[in-house]
């Protein structure tokens, strides 16, 4: 073989070994996005599971949110001052940021659908364990702007649709 047929098989074998490296870190690159997604997956279900922990909690740590809870399970049958309906629809408003929480990261596909649809039975175990929470949680979600089709607040889409909310 002469000089120049050397040399065209040189560059090709140049212009393979390029294209295979490239190859290589595509693959790396896709592998490691993979991972961060996994990553980010597992912060974001933990970051939720710990801020509805808290909500829940709060009952165990604190004497005056016990009693609120107590009177929004049976709203009818307690009279409620002006601060803790104040404090009903902090509390309607801390919910509905927590499930749009938990909306916007299924979206964003942060969040696995049996997660969500287990949040959303929650949401639905919330309302129907606290009907005096079933106005103010509508009221704060319809504030918000939210859509129907958000999968998480079917439970509040439904009452809203229904019209049918226990007041104090």
């Amino acid at each position: 073989m002469n000089h120049q047929k050397w040399r065209e098989i040189v560059e090709v074998l140049c212009v393979v070994s390029v294209v295979a490296v490239l190859l290589i870190i595509a693959l790396e690159l896709r592998e490691a996005n993979r991972n961060a997604m996994r990553i980010a997956e597992a912060e974001i279900q933990l970051q939720l599971r710990d801020q509805l922990a808290a909500i829940d909690q709060a009952r165990s740590r604190d004497d005056d949110v016990a009693r609120l809870y107590a009177k929004l399970a049976a709203p009818k049958s307690h009279l409620i001052t002006a601060t803790e309906k104040s404090q009903m629809e902090a509390l309607a408003e801390q919910y509905v940021n927590f499930f749009t929480t938990a909306q916007i990261a299924y979206e964003k596909g942060l969040l696995p659908a049996v997660e969500l649809e287990r949040l959303e039975r929650i949401l639905d175990d919330r309302l129907r364990r606290y009907p005096g929470l079933e106005a103010r949680i509508v009221d704060a979600w319809e504030r918000t702007g939210h859509q129907e089709s958000e999968a998480v607040f079917a439970p509040i889409a439904q009452l809203a649709a229904e019209g049918e909310t226990e007041d104090e």
